[in-house]
């Protein structure tokens, strides 16, 4: 249990007997205890126990880490938007359970101390931080299918800071055609209204944007894949910019279109 975002205390997992793990999220507003849902489409934590949370006042997220659980290699963010997996460069902190977490203001860090190894012999006597300067990119929200099935979003390089983000649209028609790499500022908002935009009313049911459409580039679609190579300038600025993609696929045989799930990245150095 820590402290989220405005506000909230968030509460996740616990035990109810050996390897009886829950996977549920609950609120707390001062008030009630209220069970959290899940978005349609978005990814949660597995269950765990003994694990470790505290809140980021600089990302604005709870970050929980560790504990009994079978999934290992990634960290997670929580905020009111729900949980976001971040893989991270360093398994070692993740290999233990019962680790002191704290949010500490002198470095701007969560910050995880001690804990056990999964076989509760090894004691461990090291500190770790939560360094959100890692760049990341990691997928959210679902997509909505076209003749090809649902297109896929993922990169093969990540937006370090100068470099090149190396972004893949996938399972899109192998016919000649065009899709569009939409990238935007926010997953929250655009011009149009609050985010996600549901197209159903527009008659594409089950297609969601959840991208504002700040920025866009035009893919071939001719082989299957697309693939667009974004430039990051060494500009001191851009550290820590928080971005949002999706892609979408023109698809004259379906609805006239189809999406990809979207994916919120970080550019670190």
């Amino acid at each position: 249990m820590a402290l989220a975002a405005n506000g909230r205390l968030v509460l996740f997992g616990g035990s109810a007997g050996p390897f009886v793990f829950f996977a549920d999220t609950w609120l707390w507003d001062g008030t009630d205890w209220t069970p959290w849902t899940a978005p349609p489409g978005s990814s949660t934590p597995t269950g765990r126990t003994s694990h470790g949370m505290a809140f980021d006042i600089g990302l604005g997220r709870t970050v929980m880490e560790s504990g009994y659980s079978s999934q290992r290699d990634v960290t997670w963010l929580f905020d009111d938007r729900g949980w976001r997996a971040v893989p991270m460069p360093s398994a070692t902190v993740r290999q233990r359970h019962n680790a002191a977490f704290a949010y500490d203001a002198s470095v701007g860090q969560v910050v995880a101390f001690g804990g056990w190894d999964g076989s509760l012999v090894q004691a461990a006597d090291d500190t770790w931080g939560y360094a959100a300067g890692f760049a990341t990119w990691s997928p959210f929200g679902v997509g909505c299918a076209g003749t090809s099935g649902v297109p896929t979003l993922a990169v093969t390089t990540l937006p370090w800071l100068p470099g090149t983000l190396t972004v893949q649209l996938g399972n899109v028609p192998a016919t000649p055609g065009l899709g569009v790499l939409v990238t935007g500022w926010s997953d929250r908002q655009w011009s149009g209204g609050p985010l996600p935009f549901d197209f159903g009313p527009l008659g594409v049911p089950g297609c969601h944007g959840f991208v504002s459409p700040d920025a866009h580039q035009a893919l071939a679609t001719s082989t299957g894949t697309a693939t667009v190579l974004l430039s990051i300038p060494a500009s001191p600025q851009l550290f820590g910019m928080a971005f949002y993609q999706q892609g979408v696929v023109l698809d004259v045989s379906a609805a006239g279109f189809a999406m990809s799930p979207a994916a919120e990245g970080f550019v670190g150095s």
